[in-house]
């Protein structure tokens, strides 16, 4: 059975210390090295679970642009799970469907495998983890690149942003050059994802006959100037006549694609109003192939989503020990769910992308007290606290 996953826009994208910064392959060869006998269809539905439960819970508007990718959000909670315990990890499986932190990692692996396994390798997945010079513990290390192809990274606190958004803009083929404007001082975690996928239409529009001021009729009817193309994509109809639904897939791909312009409604009412069993009802064939115009577009989404997810899964917050991540003591909890995506239409085909980030607050980390750097010294009377010497060392070295 194909696995149909989510990029919602109106348009729905188908397919099937310790260690310290490890090396891995290219997604396409580590899932070309990978054998898995896991059912990749308990993460699809998972990640299916998770799409029509953000639609309903994020705060997103009628007659705003909205993306994002909830395949890049499911193997982020996946890679988080890998790392927590207790109430979060509980909440995790809950919100994935899924029994075990095992039986979890095996499904993903085996979704992302297949995912990447598309004949016009036009889909690629990249996972990572970072801490802030923390040490990583090597089993960590070893079960996130296996079952993710994940990298993890022990890098100073004052390098991590640049080193993260760099990874970030690197797998995402500069779509996304920055997922984390900054972070704050007490995260020490994070965990991150990027998906980027570049599908070409079965047939080109021609770019002859794309109008380049056609009357696009926004939802408030306030009309815009859009390049409208024509004649190209080689779509099907289904459903009712009074709404439009095309769908289509792309050449030499395992994906397909949505589009759905309601008669009555907005086009996110009808996305609120999925559920697991519409979608499987829409995926039933169609015959009856159309002809179809579609507006030339580009644009980038950003959204935190701690918020949303503190109201439905407050047990996902709940702190918990990381001593199956790091070889320090410390405990954390989820801070931030950061996520950015892209999407670009045009006569060619469909370019899109979208990076996830998990951050993890610090409660307590247990630290080697060293002190190999420039550090300020009292001496002090303790009964009266009266301060006897003040001063700063900043160079050891120096005798005299």
């Amino acid at each position: 059975m194909r696995q149909w996953i989510w990029l919602v826009l109106l348009i729905g994208l188908t397919g099937c210390g310790g260690a310290g910064a490890s090396k891995i392959a290219p997604a396409h060869e580590w899932a070309d090295q990978q054998t898995t006998t896991a059912p990749a269809q308990g993460a699809a539905d998972g990640t299916n679970s998770l799409t029509f439960e953000l639609l309903k819970s994020l705060p997103l508007r009628d007659g705003e642009n909205i993306f994002l990718s909830p395949l890049s959000l499911a193997t982020c909670f996946g890679l988080f799970a890998q790392g927590t315990e207790g109430k979060a990890e509980t909440a995790v499986l809950d919100l994935l469907h899924s029994k075990t932190t095992e039986g979890l990692a095996e499904s993903q692996k085996s979704l992302l495998v297949q995912c990447l396994k598309s004949p016009a390798h036009d889909f690629n997945v990249a996972n990572s983890v970072w801490s802030a010079d923390l040490p990583f513990r090597q089993t960590f290390a070893d079960q996130v690149s296996r079952f993710y192809g994940a990298s993890v990274n022990a890098v100073p606190r004052s390098d991590l942003p640049a080193k993260m958004n760099d990874w970030v803009k690197h797998h995402t083929r500069g779509r996304i050059p920055q997922l984390f404007d900054s972070i704050n001082p007490l995260e020490f975690l994070f965990y991150v994802n990027a998906v980027t996928f570049d599908g070409l239409w079965q047939i080109p529009f021609d770019k002859g006959k794309t109008d380049e001021s056609y009357t696009f009729t926004k939802s408030q009817g306030e009309k815009v100037r859009v390049a409208m193309m024509t004649d190209g994509g080689s779509f099907k109809r289904f459903g009712d006549y009074e709404s439009l639904s095309m769908m289509g897939v792309f050449k030499d791909s395992a994906y397909g694609i949505v589009l759905h312009q309601p008669a009555k409604g907005s086009p996110l009412q009808f996305l609120k109003g999925l559920n697991a069993k519409k979608w499987h009802e829409m995926m039933k064939p169609h015959t009856e192939a159309s002809e179809i115009s579609l507006p030339r577009f580009k644009f980038t989404t950003s959204y935190e989503m701690q918020d949303a997810f503190m109201q439905t899964r407050p047990g996902m917050f709940a702190s918990a020990e990381k001593s199956k991540v790091l070889t320090v003591k410390a405990e954390g909890r989820l801070a931030r769910i950061i996520h950015k995506a892209f999407i670009e239409v045009d006569e060619s085909g469909v370019k899109a992308a979208a990076a996830t980030g998990m951050t993890e607050a610090a409660k307590s980390i247990e630290m080697p007290a060293v002190f190999d750097h420039p550090f300020a010294l009292i001496i002090y009377h303790v009964p009266t606290k009266a301060i006897a010497f003040v001063g700063v060392v900043a160079d050891p070295s120096k005798s005299d």
